[in-house]
C-alpha cells in the first residue's frame, strides 16, 4: 500500500479500511487525558476514567503495544504518581498508538 502524505486527500473507503474513526477516537481520548493531567484536573488525575474505553478499543483493533501501555498507566494510578508522571505515561501511550498506526500502512 502506498504511504500517504499528511493532508493528502483520501477516500472514505481507505479510511474505513484502516479503522480511521477508531484511531481518531483513541487519539482524542489520549489527548483529553494528557490535557487533564497537565493541568491537574481532579477527574483525570484521580483515575483517568477513559482508560477502560481505551483498553477496549485497543484490544478490538489488535493494538498489542498500545494495550500493554494502557495497562501500565492503569496499574500506575494506584501508586503515588504526580500528574506530570501520569502525563509522561500518557505521552508514551500516544507514541505507541502512532507507531502501531504507522505499521498498518
Amino acid at each position: 500500500m502506498q504511504k500517504l502524505s499528511p493532508y493528502e486527500m483520501v477516500s472514505l473507503l481507505e479510511l474505513l479500511k484502516h479503522n480511521a474513526e477508531a484511531f481518531c477516537r483513541l487519539s482524542s481520548l489520549i489527548g483529553q487525558m494528557m490535557v487533564g493531567t497537565k493541568f491537574g484536573l481532579p477527574a483525570y488525575v484521580d483515575g483517568l476514567p477513559q482508560l477502560s474505553e481505551l483498553q477496549r478499543e485497543a484490544e478490538r483493533l489488535g493494538l498489542a503495544s498500545t494495550s500493554k501501555q494502557v495497562e501500565r498507566v492503569y496499574n500506575s494510578i494506584d501508586s503515588d504518581l504526580t500528574p506530570e508522571k501520569i502525563h509522561r505515561l500518557l505521552n508514551e501511550l500516544y507514541l505507541r498508538l502512532l507507531d502501531e498506526l504507522e505499521d498498518r500502512k
